[in-house]
């Protein structure tokens, strides 16, 4: 064992159930759960095609850097999609956004952002949403059955599993996988 041993983490294959506009598998840096006193997450996924991800959401006090290239990484301009995102200081006062080229978006602290609609990918991308702490968090806007607002607290370790409510949730993508084909 090496006295720097401690800062070198290899990725390990994770599969995962999102469906097909997600090809499985993917690699995360998960911060502190990966490597202790880490300030950093990301995730490296591919969107190989049309999808509608994430509501919209903030992060208190964490910037965070959305970045979607081609993912032929010989060429990341090898970029042939479509999205849009929507940026905001409230989810009621949101302004949407179209993109069709390679881009790293900048969340600065407390924006809502959110949802993402991939609704052209004819090419690969790679999406990496990069989160400046050690450990990710989000804050959701919900309304009650009576109308009124609440907002809920997701994160690392927090949520339980949608499908095993005896487990942590892992963002394995099976509840996304069978929302998705309920509404069908």
């Amino acid at each position: 064992m090496s006295k720097y041993s401690n800062c070198i983490h290899e990725l390990v294959p994770e599969y995962t159930e999102w469906g097909d506009w997600c090809p499985s598998p993917q690699a995360y840096f998960r911060g502190e759960a990966t490597m202790p006193g880490a300030h950093y997450h990301v995730g490296f996924q591919v969107i190989a095609g049309p999808t509608f991800m994430e509501e919209p959401h903030c992060h208190h006090g964490i910037e965070e850097y959305l970045v979607i290239i081609g993912a032929n990484l010989e060429n990341i301009w090898d970029f042939d999609a479509e999205y849009d995102i929507m940026l905001g200081e409230d989810v009621d006062h949101m302004e949407s956004f179209t993109v069709n080229k390679p881009m790293i978006i900048h969340i600065p602290p407390n924006l809502w952002h959110c949802p993402i609609n991939f609704r052209v990918v004819n090419k690969p991308l790679l999406w990496q949403a990069v989160y400046q702490n050690g450990t990710w968090g989000k804050t959701l806007a919900r309304k009650r059955p009576d109308g009124s607002k609440f907002f809920e607290f997701m994160g690392d370790g927090i949520s339980v599993c949608v499908r095993n409510p005896e487990v942590k949730c892992t963002y394995c993508g099976r509840c996304f996988k069978m929302l998705t084909e309920e509404a069908k």
